[in-house]
């Protein structure tokens, strides 16, 4: 799959070494495994990783250049709205906006797990992003927002669908 890694399976999780046997990553429970003991790995004619495990299969993409996030990631609620802007992920939920950083997160060329942080004011509804002159605005079911860094400024009174 990639010479320069090295997959190891093992009942704490899959272990990602490098070609000095140091450790560059794990992925366990917390990553989103359903099961920390793998007791087989199959690379499929994709190149996906698939795992046996107690408690069923997983998939691990690990030539993708994606990102992935879980129930650990920090944000929450349903996701209504997403996008990219300025190098970050941003995702509008149920229950607020959410923003992580992409710079810098996927040095070793394996999937990283992405950390979201609350946009500061956010705590409402967030249905759609727009990217308009060069800055970002979100529909939300308290108003239209521009989001400037890790804040929210209100554009407009509560209660706008959509922009």
């Amino acid at each position: 799959m990639n010479d320069s890694t090295i997959y190891i399976s093992s009942r704490t999780g899959l272990i990602f070494l490098n070609k000095k046997l140091e450790i560059q990553r794990v992925i366990n429970k917390a990553d989103g495994l359903k099961d920390e003991t793998i007791a087989q790995m199959f690379v499929d004619k994709q190149n996906e990783l698939w795992l046996s495990t107690n408690n069923g299969i997983s998939r691990v993409s690990i030539n993708s250049p994606m990102y992935y996030h879980n129930t650990n990631s920090g944000f929450n609620g349903s996701v209504e709205a997403i996008t990219i802007f300025q190098n970050k992920l941003l995702v509008g939920t149920t229950v607020g906006m959410f923003q992580a950083d992409l710079k810098g997160q996927n040095n070793l060329g394996l999937p990283c797990k992405l950390e979201f942080k609350n946009i500061e004011g956010t705590f409402f509804e967030a249905w759609n992003f727009h990217e308009h002159k060069g800055k970002l605005l979100v529909a939300t079911s308290d108003g239209v927002f521009n989001i400037v860094g890790d804040k929210s400024i209100r554009v407009t009174k509560p209660y706008a669908n959509d922009i």
